[in-house]
């Protein structure tokens, strides 16, 4: 008998709070989730695990960022709104995050007057805090619209088409069904390779490009902060494709 058992993460929402989102460029509500590892028999745990660590949610672009639960007033068990959770949970946060506000407002009104330092900042940061999401995304198995179209397709090509070739075209029946076989399973192969490049394409560059919208970043400045998630060995840097995100300046 096969005992499946071993550790797994257990996530559990915390509650929501306000704070300063690098990615929408301003304050934002936040979902707070501790993550802690657990025991699991069949997956199935018996609590919430040893605590690793605590991360946030942007309610907004959805962005993960790592969180501190110390670092806020109160946690609020119910989303509210913006205001109403900087009251309670952060009421300090114009006058913590004020020379951050202050520097977005010149990447807003004012970009030409950012130092070359604080430019590539502004660029290169959001590239690495999106970069984790494509890294969760790739490293779990996901069907999305592309595998499931391939799937479905493929069962049509395998179980009808195959039939109709064999009446149509003078081959053996099993060679027919061979080629129907590769044929699907090189347009699923096609479908799964190319899932991460899709989803940084629905999901990452939507949020990343009206974040640089204000900085109008130029071809060197992209491919420089692409090649700074490469030699970290990220898989953003393979999946991203300049031209699409381009079209948002």
């Amino acid at each position: 008998m096969l005992i499946i058992w071993g550790k797994i993460h257990v996530r559990k929402n915390i509650g929501y709070a306000a704070d300063f989102c690098p990615i929408c460029r301003g304050p934002q509500v936040f979902k707070l989730v501790r993550i802690g590892l657990a025991s699991h028999v069949y997956y199935i745990t018996s609590g919430e695990g040893e605590l690793v660590s605590h991360e946030r949610e942007c309610q907004q672009c959805k962005t993960l960022l790592n969180a501190n639960p110390d670092g806020y007033l109160t946690l609020s068990k119910k989303k509210q709104s913006l205001a109403e959770l900087m009251k309670t949970t952060f009421p300090s946060l114009p006058e913590v995050y004020k020379d951050r506000m202050e520097l977005e407002e010149k990447v807003t009104k004012t970009p030409t007057l950012l130092t070359p330092q604080e430019r590539d900042i502004m660029i290169t940061t959001p590239f690495h805090l999106l970069s984790p999401l494509v890294e969760m995304r790739i490293g779990q198995t996901r069907i999305d619209m592309g595998i499931g179209l391939a799937l479905v397709a493929s069962f049509f090509l395998i179980t009808i088409v195959r039939v109709l070739l064999t009446k149509i075209l003078p081959f053996d029946e099993a060679l027919i069904f061979l080629a129907c076989a590769l044929i699907a399973l090189l347009v699923i192969g096609w479908q799964i390779l190319t899932a991460g490049s899709r989803y940084v394409k629905r999901r990452i560059i939507p949020v990343l490009g009206p974040n640089l919208k204000p900085l109008r970043p130029t071809e060197s400045e992209l491919k420089s902060a692409l090649a700074e998630l490469k030699a970290d060995r990220k898989k953003m840097a393979t999946r991203l494709n300049i031209a699409d995100l381009q079209k948002y300046f």
